[in-house]
């Protein structure tokens, strides 16, 4: 049946000088492997073929990737007309994915999950995640705090460290070999 209801609009598509029309619709299924989704195309519910997602930054096993879940509206260009062939041109909001609330200006990344990356309009960059890994060195130009400095900064408990002495049977040690 979806492929006889395919064929009609592809028929109608001629009519249109073989131009295929954006049109939105709700991701069926996606397939992480070869980052193709299917599509009800809206509103007649026609189901698409398996289509290929567009991301705007991508090369061969990196880029940006976010796998469209079922349910997911999105707009299509269908090619020629046919709901077969064509691409997702990208998601969209709606009713039921509602956007953050990100102020005019910012960058936001937020997961579903709640970690997010946002880039502020101060400049500043916030990170909030239950776990961050870097794999690689890490280098700070200014200085490390904790807790909003709360226990002091890195550079302040470095030098409180090389400093400090022990008492040991009543003689003072000296400062650290090892400095930091």
């Amino acid at each position: 049946m979806d492929r006889f209801i395919n064929a009609l609009k592809a028929t109608a598509g001629t009519m249109d000088r073989m131009g295929g029309q954006a049109r939105f619709g709700i991701v069926t299924s996606f397939d992480p492997a070869r980052y193709l989704a299917r599509v009800s195309i809206q509103p007649e519910a026609v189901l698409s073929g398996w289509l290929p997602v567009l991301s705007p930054w991508l090369g061969n096993g990196w880029g940006l990737a976010a796998p469209l879940a079922p349910g997911t509206q999105v707009l299509v260009l269908a090619q020629e007309g046919h709901a077969e062939h064509g691409v997702i041109i990208g998601a969209a909001y709606s009713a039921q994915a509602m956007p953050p609330n990100v102020p005019a200006g910012e960058c936001w990344l937020v997961h579903a999950s709640g970690s997010f990356l946002k880039l502020h309009n101060d400049g500043s960059v916030e990170i909030s995640a239950p776990t961050v890994r870097i794999d690689g060195n890490l280098v700070v130009s200014g200085d490390v705090s904790d807790a909003n400095g709360a226990h002091g900064t890195l550079a302040a408990l470095r030098a409180d460290y090389d400093q400090h002495h022990h008492t040991v049977n009543g003689a003072i040690s000296s400062p650290p070999d090892l400095q930091l």
